[in-house]
């Protein structure tokens, strides 16, 4: 053994990538589906296409920030 550790236990790691890869795959097949308001004709369109936008974009930033706080933590091992 070379003596290297983590900085993070690999079980961390692996459950925040299933984390990860779980929500990116979600609204992958949220948005194959369709998204309301673009794809699919909805009577309230716009407040629909307005609610799944912010969804989105908070949980691609949660995503972004979670793979970014990994990277930084793994990089100053």
């Amino acid at each position: 053994m070379s003596g290297l550790t983590l900085p993070v236990n690999p079980e961390t790691i692996h459950e925040e990538l299933e984390q990860i890869e779980r929500i990116v795959a979600r609204w992958r097949e949220s948005v194959g589906k369709g998204i309301v308001g673009i794809d699919i004709p909805a009577a309230d369109a716009e407040e629909r296409l307005e609610m799944y936008l912010r969804q989105l974009t908070g949980e691609l930033l949660f995503v972004g920030g979670k793979c970014t706080n990994l990277a930084m933590i793994l990089a100053e091992r």
